[in-house]
């Protein structure tokens, strides 16, 4: 799969931030972790999957046709490749994130809100591990 949006931290408004986690619509749907071979997947379909892959000790962020996403430690905005080094910092944004995440800047995509659940920690900590 070639990866259409990923995400790394960036500096946003933290008053419009908090204004859009607090407004914005919860998708329907639900998060899924599955095995899969050399590491693991959690996926929020359509919206984000967040994949291990531990051989090369690095994960994926996938957000297809979004350009960021607020949680409320930090705002991610896009950036090429999607891969991460399993340690980087800034994975902890989805780690420790709680309540929802939002994605938003899709081209005339409306802001969606998906629930900060465990399975995308648990991902990110398989690479980890």
């Amino acid at each position: 799969m070639i990866p259409l949006i990923a995400l790394l931290l960036a500096a946003g408004d933290p008053a419009a931030d908090f204004e859009l986690l607090r407004a914005a619509p919860l998708a329907q749907g639900r998060w899924v972790y599955q095995p899969v071979v050399g590491g693991s997947v959690a996926r929020f379909s359509p919206y984000l999957s967040v994949r291990c892959d531990r051989a090369s000790g690095r994960v994926q962020l996938l957000a297809p046709g979004y350009a960021r996403a607020v949680t409320d430690t930090a705002t991610v905005t896009r950036a090429p490749g999607g891969w991460f080094a399993a340690r980087d910092r800034r994975l902890d944004a989805i780690i420790f994130s709680r309540s929802r995440m939002v994605l938003t800047g899709g081209e005339g995509r409306p802001p969606v809100a998906i629930p900060a659940e465990p399975e995308p920690a648990r991902s990110i900590e398989d690479c980890r591990n």
